[in-house]
């Protein structure tokens, strides 16, 4: 995902924060603390995922999104992070997910790979290809 630059954020949702090389640290401390102790998470990279591990993983997981996602937050303070991307464009790529911290989950990629394709072979089934899927994820605090 190019984060540089400012992508064409539909009007309802001009009033949110955009994803920047600036900002994403604040974007992965907010999904690291959200994700603490989540199933799914636990599931993907052992139970009781360190708070390193948690970073490296959405680290890893923003700069693989793909080119029409919006990442976006509540507030510059991002205290929620909203993640809109077309159905065909869900996901991440391999490669910039793996050069971006990836590499350092090794013993997990069997199973985020897998979780992966499972989940994009759900949404092909279920959602048409141009619906906008929407992830939004409150802070910890919520």
């Amino acid at each position: 995902m190019n984060i540089d630059i400012k992508q064409n954020i539909p009007e309802e949702l001009s009033h949110l924060t955009l994803m920047t090389k600036s900002n994403m640290k604040s974007f992965i401390a907010t999904l690291s603390d959200a994700f603490a102790g989540y199933p799914q998470i636990d599931l993907i990279l052992g139970s009781k995922a360190a708070q390193g591990t948690l970073r490296t993983f959405w680290n890893a997981v923003l700069h693989a999104q793909k080119s029409d996602t919006f990442i976006l937050a509540d507030s510059p303070d991002v205290h929620g992070v909203l993640i809109v991307s077309k159905a065909q464009d869900a996901g991440t790529k391999t490669l910039p997910f793996l050069i971006n911290g990836g590499i350092k989950l090794l013993p997990h990629i069997p199973i985020i790979l897998s979780y992966e394709t499972y989940t994009e072979k759900i949404q092909n089934k279920h959602i048409g290809k141009d619906t906008m899927l929407e992830v939004s994820i409150p802070s910890a605090e919520s």
